[in-house]
């Protein structure tokens, strides 16, 4: 008892899966609370995308072939970073991703304040330590309190045209899945189209240009993967649009930026 009987093929591809588990009627996205719809992205037509061009499985950070049909996600070493640093961070995406929703201009110092219980409530969700959540929340709020601070930051969340926050998008790589979430990316008032992703981590020592060099060195290849799928998704339409790709980091204000490959 307790152990399930039955199986069902949800769908053949993983987008007939989502339409029915998470866009359908009785999908996450319409029974899930606010926090869920906010952490499954903003709803798109299919996004399955194939890159014009084969690219290396090795740029993405994987050690073996995935199998065929089989999703694939760019791994990063993240051996550094704790589980509260990594929970902090899911937090602070989930609200950056709610304030370029809400329109920035509605988000202040003092709303970020009065919503310090709900940053602890979903940190405690995902496992932060009791003994860690006062610290933990802390962090989140500075985080955010940062980027409203911050010119960049702002810039980064306003209204802009195709703006899209958390955006999951679906690609073939070598005939493996790869499914990527694009932190924010939009198309500026030069029609140039921007995919930025934010990093929450700290740097506690003096020379934070030379983290900001390394963390792009680190963060390269991830990003020029999501260019090349959003090439390939927009077709025609975007073929002659220029591509930026930019980090953001929301503890430190800092910016690396570079015009994709």
């Amino acid at each position: 008892s307790g152990i399930a009987k039955r199986i069902a093929l949800v769908g053949p591809s993983l987008h007939d899966v989502r339409e029915v588990m998470i866009e359908g009627p009785s999908g996450l996205r319409s029974i899930g609370d606010e926090a869920m719809r906010l952490a499954l992205g903003e709803p798109t037509p299919a996004r399955l995308a194939g890159l014009p061009k084969p690219l290396s499985l090795g740029k993405l950070g994987a050690d073996t072939e995935a199998r065929s049909g089989e999703p694939l996600t760019p791994q990063i070493d993240f051996e550094w970073a704790s589980d509260t640093a990594r929970h902090i961070g899911t937090v602070v995406h989930l609200f950056l991703q709610r304030i370029a929703t809400d329109g920035i201009d509605h988000w202040s110092s003092a709303r970020i304040e009065a919503s310090l219980a709900l940053f602890q409530r979903e940190l405690e969700r995902l496992g932060v330590a009791r003994s860690e959540l006062d610290s933990a929340t802390k962090r989140v709020e500075a985080a955010l309190k940062n980027t409203l601070a911050d010119t960049r930051g702002r810039w980064t969340l306003a209204a802009h045209r195709d703006a899209c926050s958390e955006w999951r998008v679906t690609g073939l790589v070598d005939g493996a899945l790869v499914n990527v979430a694009l932190d924010r990316t939009f198309v500026d008032e030069n029609n140039v189209r921007w995919i930025v992703d934010f990093k929450t981590g700290n740097h506690e020592g003096a020379d934070v240009d030379s983290f900001l060099n390394n963390e792009e060195r680190r963060y390269r290849a991830q990003l020029e993967t999501y260019a090349a799928l959003m090439r390939a998704m927009e077709g025609t339409e975007g073929a002659e649009r220029p591509i930026k790709l930019g980090l953001y980091f929301p503890m430190l204000g800092g910016w690396r930026e570079w015009v994709a490959n």
